[in-house]
C-alpha cells in the first residue's frame, strides 16, 4: 500500500485560492472573470471543506495501518520515541510521535528498540494517538455535516 502523507483538497481551499482571487481582482481586463471565480469558489468552499475532512479521515486510517512499523529515534540521549507518517491539515508536522521509553545510563538504544515488547507498546501507543485524532475528526464531521452513513446511502 502506498503511503499518502499529503492532502489534495487542503491545497485547494483556504489561503492559496483566497490570495489568488485577491491578487487578481486589480487586473481590470479580468475583472468579470475574477468575480465569476470568486462567486463560484464561494459556492464550492463548503463541499471542498467536506472533501478535505473526508480526505484527512482516509489518511488517518491509512496511518493506523503503518503504526505496526514505527521508526524509532533517540532524543537527548535519554528518550526513545516512535513515529509514523500521519497527515494533519492543521499542523505542519506530518507524523505522530510518542515517547515509548526512557533509557538509563547502562541501557543500549539499539538493544531497546530491538525489543519486541517495546515495539508492540510503541504500536499500541501510536494506534491510540491516531484513533484519538480519528475520533476528533469524526466528531468534527458529524457536527458540521451530519452522520456519514446517511450521506453514503
Amino acid at each position: 500500500m502506498r503511503n499518502f502523507n499529503k492532502g489534495v483538497f487542503s491545497n485547494i481551499i483556504g489561503d492559496p485560492m483566497d490570495e489568488f482571487i485577491q491578487g487578481t481582482q486589480f487586473i481590470h481586463e479580468v475583472g468579470p472573470f475574477v468575480q465569476a471565480l470568486a462567486k463560484n469558489y464561494e459556492s464550492l468552499k463548503c463541499e471542498l471543506s467536506r472533501g478535505a475532512l473526508l480526505e484527512e479521515l482516509i489518511l488517518l486510517h491509512q496511518a493506523k495501518q503503518f503504526a505496526n512499523n514505527p521508526k524509532f529515534s533517540l532524543v537527548a540521549n535519554r528518550y526513545i520515541y516512535a513515529r509514523v507518517p500521519m497527515y494533519r491539515r492543521d499542523i505542519s508536522i506530518k507524523e505522530v510521535r510518542v515517547i515509548v521509553a526512557t533509557l538509563s545510563q547502562d541501557e543500549s538504544y539499539a538493544v531497546c528498540i530491538a525489543d519486541a515488547e517495546l515495539q508492540r507498546r510503541a504500536s499500541r501507543m501510536l494506534v491510540k494517538e491516531i484513533q484519538d485524532r480519528i475520533d476528533m475528526k469524526m466528531n468534527e464531521y458529524h457536527s458540521n455535516y451530519g452522520p456519514l452513513s446517511i450521506q453514503i446511502a
